[in-house]
């Protein structure tokens, strides 16, 4: 069942809030106004797609950055510890070594 006043509100002119008056259909009205919305919503989501995608750039740099960090400090350290090695044995066995020697 259509509902008459409906038609004849949607095809007769409205007046908007600042004093204009409509000449399109309500319809017309609407679509254009989810259109609009649509329009928004999608650059809002582009938006933050592409913050989230620079974000994962960043997170990218950050963990390729700590990684060869991470590398280059665990050779660091094999070296400090092949010294220390190195420094252990001429300060405490080789003396004792030499005084066994006869």
């Amino acid at each position: 069942m259509v509902d008459e006043g409906s038609d004849l509100d949607s095809a007769s002119p409205r007046k908007l809030s600042d004093g204009e008056f409509l000449s399109a259909p309500l319809d017309t009205v609407r679509i254009t106004e989810l259109e609009a919305a649509i329009e928004k919503a999608t650059r809002e989501c582009n938006e933050l797609r592409d913050a989230l995608r620079n974000q994962n750039r960043a997170f990218e740099l950050l963990e390729a950055f700590l990684s060869s960090r991470a590398d280059l400090k665990e050779k660091e350290l094999r070296h400090f510890l092949v010294s220390l090695m190195g420094f252990i044995l001429r300060v405490f066995l080789f003396p004792f070594r030499l005084h066994i020697s006869p």
